[in-house]
């Protein structure tokens, strides 16, 4: 899957790029009633994984790369290419095993491929659909007007144009949101330190300790404020450190010492502190198949949303503790009718948050059940606040702090109020024109 994820990363880059030369327009500055017209695409491959009841497997992620491959030269619809791909590298391959459940249709096991792909598109046309209305709801709250959407033949992507921008910047921020937000209950440090130190003794094991690998770390600098009972007080340079523990030396443990001298995991489900520049290389040990193996199926680990402090580039890393397949306590993101900004405790900006009776239900057997623990507020899959729970909430009520400015607790609360985009949205370009179409620089 190398290719996708290069082609991945490149969007994401080109989307970075673009928003970031917009923002120092004139036109981004100065709001008001001028047009927008943005290009969204979504991800094929993506749909069809979610739509799957085994996205892993083999023979399915082989078609799919095959026929994100072609339709970089064909515009068929990509369902069309990859059932011929399929048809052809799998040819006794039975769709029906890949995709049992689309929508709320349950295939059956005898399915034809044909059939199966009948319903596929369906499913896909709904995901398309919920999407556009999703973008459509996030848009009338800001009061944009949208003038009209343009779909691609292929459906891999559509063209909005709005009337009325006020706040383009704002507009870019509603789109780049899933509006995925989940509550999941944690572990404790402690529960799971003894994890993290066989697993960097795995690290060490696997890790090439190569003259090069040993001369990139150096840059790090010559001394380290990581903690540990071993770590000689922080007296070793990074480099010696990290060829002894390649994963520990990445992440700061989140220990404490006592008057001895001794350390010990602090309380709460923050397991330690990494670089923002080195959480990618932190994801990248913690996936390894021989170190993902090492801690229990339950133990899933997720980022801060905000970094510890505003002049220092550092997520915190948390162990959320998964339900049945790994899923959490509560998925909020179908089960909220309404969401505002608010001011909680000592006036701190928050997201209040109010559930339909199955959430408010599921909501106060969670609480119930975890009091005097914390339970992990993620969005999107970054932590945004991580409350203990000081007793059963029973009415579907919650709030979610993490640091907010009014405006961004504004946009998140009409994100979670219009619902979750079913499929992950790309923005492929944007253009301004003024009042009589003209393209503005």
């Amino acid at each position: 899957m190398k290719h996708s994820k290069k082609i991945g990363l490149t969007l994401v880059l080109l989307c970075a790029l673009m928003c970031g030369s917009l923002s120092s327009c004139k036109w981004f500055k100065s709001g008001g009633d001028k047009k927008m017209i943005i290009t969204l695409g979504f991800s094929m491959p993506d749909i069809l994984r979610s739509l799957s009841n085994n996205p892993a497997d083999s023979m399915l992620n082989k078609a799919l790369l095959e026929a994100e491959l072609l339709q970089e030269k064909d515009s068929t619809d990509f369902v069309l290419l990859f059932e011929s791909v399929w048809n052809k590298t799998s040819p006794n391959g039975r769709l029906a095993s890949v995709f049992s459940v689309l929508g709320k249709q349950q295939m059956s096991f005898n399915a034809s491929n044909s059939e199966v792909i009948q319903q596929l598109n369906k499913a896909v046309d709904d995901i398309i659909e919920g999407s556009i209305k999703v973008i459509e709801t996030r848009l009338s709250k800001l009061g944009c007007e949208v003038v009209s959407i343009q779909k691609a033949k292929n459906r891999n992507r559509f063209t909005l144009e709005l009337a009325d921008v006020a706040d383009p910047q704002q507009v870019m921020k509603l789109l780049q949101y899933d509006g995925k937000l989940e509550f999941w209950e944690t572990f404790d440090y402690k529960d799971v330190y003894s994890y993290l130190e066989i697993a960097d003794k795995k690290a060490k094991a696997l890790m090439d300790l190569s003259d090069s690998n040993a001369s990139k770390v150096t840059d790090k600098g010559e001394e380290s404020d990581m903690k540990g009972s071993d770590r000689d007080n922080g007296k070793k340079s990074y480099a010696a450190y990290y060829a002894e523990h390649p994963l520990m030396a990445i992440l700061q443990p989140a220990l404490l010492q006592d008057e001895k001298g001794n350390y010990f995991p602090q309380r709460g489900p923050v397991v330690g502190y990494c670089q923002i520049a080195d959480t990618a290389q932190l994801n990248k040990l913690l996936r390894m198949p021989q170190i993902a193996q090492v801690f229990p199926p339950e133990l899933h680990f997720a980022w801060s949303q905000q970094p510890l402090d505003k002049n220092k580039p550092i997520l915190s890393l948390l162990a959320l503790k998964a339900k049945r397949e790994g899923k959490p306590a509560l998925d909020v993101a179908d089960k909220i009718i309404d969401a505002r900004q608010d001011f909680g405790y000592n006036s701190q900006i928050e997201i209040t948050i109010k559930m339909n009776a199955e959430g408010a239900k599921i909501w106060r057997d969670v609480t119930a059940n975890n009091i005097g623990k914390a339970i992990a507020m993620v969005l999107d899959d970054y932590v945004y606040s991580y409350p203990t729970v000081q007793g059963e909430i029973p009415n579907g009520n919650s709030s979610i702090t993490g640091n907010f400015t009014e405006s961004e607790a504004k946009d998140l609360a009409t994100i979670l109020k219009a619902g979750r985009l079913p499929a992950r949205i790309i923005i492929m370009s944007v253009e301004a024109r003024d009042k009589d179409g003209n393209l503005m620089k």
